[in-house]
């Protein structure tokens, strides 16, 4: 692979199964992304379906891979064609490692995914009460409604997701979430 790369070869998509580096992450080949870093292949390319390797690496929980891409300046708040960001399929695939190490990289925790969701509605919605604790620590606004106008609280409520109820009420005591709660 180095002796490719040092050659000058690039192999970028759209490819059917997306660039080189779409393939190193999908197979999760950790080094042989990290040599396609060094060798400066570029972190914007899209799969068939529109997606980043970053949103990709979010997609199949590879954490590792996420991390190299990220230090490699991989964009957090890229979406694909469709509006899907890495944050909020981390979120929807029960990936808090991915969650934390998106949003340490800047992902934008209150950014909206195509259906008006954001990733602390989708914790919600799937009454993941320890994801929805890591998005309030960093910024989630609890008192932000949906495309359909409503609240994380309506939503916890509604779903009888005790945890998240726990939460949301002790960072309204802490000022940190909605007074509603």
């Amino acid at each position: 692979m180095r002796a490719l790369l040092e050659g000058g070869a690039v192999w970028t998509g759209p490819e059917r199964d997306g660039s080189a580096m779409h393939i190193a992450v999908r197979w999760n080949r950790l080094k042989v992304l990290e040599e396609m870093l060094r060798a400066g292949l570029t972190l914007d390319d899209l799969d068939e379906t529109g997606a980043t390797p970053l949103l990709l690496a979010a997609m199949l929980g590879r954490l590792s891979v996420a991390e190299a891409l990220i230090r490699g300046q991989a964009d957090p708040n890229r979406p694909d064609r469709s509006g899907r960001l890495p944050l909020l399929e981390a979120v929807s695939r029960r990936r808090l490692g991915m969650v934390a190490s998106l949003i340490a990289a800047g992902a934008k925790v209150n950014a909206r995914g195509p259906d008006g969701q954001t990733a602390l509605h989708l914790a919600t919605r799937l009454g993941l009460a320890e994801m929805v604790e890591c998005l309030l620590l960093n910024g989630g606004r609890a008192d932000q409604p949906d495309a359909s106008g409503q609240t994380v609280l309506a939503l916890a409520r509604q779903r009888r997701h005790r945890g998240v109820l726990q939460a949301l009420r002790r960072h309204a005591a802490s000022g940190l979430a909605t007074s509603q709660a």
